[in-house]
């Protein structure tokens, strides 16, 4: 068996990825890259793995966020379905289909006080229990522990770097699950292996931010603006 890769190294590899794929982004070619950053107290004291900084060339400050994962921690890559969001998920669509089909207003048309609630909660029930049926396997209910941790380090755009190793520990099904939710949050994913190049998995989403920028979220904000002035 192949010696696996450390945590350790696949921060630092995607960290040095990102650092030469963000320089051509940013003003003067100068990046502030940094491992082990944390937020201010305020927002929870959480450290990220990696944090980049850039000034873009037309002017406002970038941020980019980096967690990063090996076989070690396996556990918080694998998609858990969380059954609270099915259940109102499912009572949600029963209540729109019961609105929508008319059902609804048989509170106040139907003479019969059985036939007056039977006939709505049957069908949102029923349709509750249909879209939960069918939908149960779905990535859109499920959620992974390791995308609850990047959602701590806010940024324009946020990375997941995985060892190729612990990926394949994964089924076939995991992978496209935790795919999916990346996707659907705007997270990017990296894919490190033991040799040869970082590989992007799937590209990240934009994350915008009105009034100033992700960098007053982080303890070191006054010197990471010194270093990009």
């Amino acid at each position: 068996m192949s010696r696996r890769l450390s945590e350790k190294k696949v921060q630092d590899r995607a960290l040095a990825y990102l650092h030469r794929h963000y320089r051509f982004r940013a003003r003067r070619g100068r990046v502030f890259v940094q491992a082990e950053v944390r937020t201010r107290p305020r927002y929870g004291g959480k450290r990220a793995d990696g944090l980049l900084a850039y000034r873009s060339w037309w002017g406002p400050t970038r941020v980019v966020s980096l967690e990063a994962k090996s076989h070690k921690t396996l556990r918080a890559l694998r998609p858990r379905r969380q059954d609270h969001w099915l259940l109102m998920r499912s009572l949600w669509m029963g209540l729109l289909v019961c609105l929508g089909s008319g059902a609804f207003f048989f509170l106040y048309k139907m003479d019969d006080p059985y036939l007056r609630y039977a006939l709505p909660l049957n069908v949102l029930i029923g349709t509750a229990l249909l879209y939960a049926l069918l939908t149960r396997r779905s990535s859109r209910h499920q959620q992974a522990q390791v995308i609850d941790q990047l959602q701590q380090y806010p940024a324009n755009r946020q990375w997941l770097a995985c060892s190729a190793d612990s990926l394949r520990d994964l089924t076939e099904r995991e992978r496209q699950q935790l795919k999916a939710i990346c996707r659907r949050r705007g997270i990017g994913v990296l894919v490190v292996p033991q040799r040869g190049r970082v590989r992007r998995w799937l590209r990240p989403g934009f994350h915008r931010k009105w009034i100033g920028d992700f960098l007053e979220y982080y303890s070191r904000e006054k010197e990471i603006r010194r270093i990009l002035a």
